[in-house]
């Protein structure tokens, strides 16, 4: 025979509880993936800055990093290519105007892709404060029905 798990028979008051943590559990997770999208696009925003300084001329020098915590400074020779990150350590040369193009591309990407993940926290975050509603209302009938 068999063992088998014993049944837990939740009432109303928990199955509030437990679909508020899920919730609150997947709002940190959107929250997480918003802040390291808005991070990306930061850098981004920073990439296409420093670029279209490099076009104008007004930096002559840059610094470049050396893996994690070395940088040198580095004189700009060619100022009308570049290599773009497509990702998987694939890159692309590409003119600076294009590359300005591909980042500005990018960051509405991003940008929209934010804001769909903004407002589906903001269904998770009605969603709980629905939930939390529910659970004081039935809290305080629980609290009436034991005064009787």
């Amino acid at each position: 025979m068999s063992q088998s798990q014993p049944v837990v028979l939740l009432d109303e008051r928990g199955k509030i509880l437990l679909e508020i943590n899920y919730w609150q559990q997947q709002a940190q997770t959107l929250e997480n993936t918003i802040e390291s999208l808005t991070s990306i696009l930061t850098n981004t925003r920073l990439a296409i800055e420093e670029l279209n300084s490099i076009k104008s001329g007004e930096v002559k020098e840059i610094l470049l990093p050396l893996g994690d915590r070395v940088l040198v400074k580095a004189e700009i020779k060619d100022r009308t290519k570049v290599l773009l990150n497509l990702g998987l350590g694939v890159h692309r040369e590409l003119n600076i105007d294009e590359a300005i193009s591909k980042l500005n591309e990018y960051s509405r990407e991003i940008e929209q892709e934010v804001r769909r993940l903004q407002t589906i926290l903001n269904q998770i975050n009605q969603r709980i404060a629905m939930l939390k509603e529910a659970l004081q209302k039935i809290e305080s009938e629980g609290k009436t029905e034991v005064k009787k």
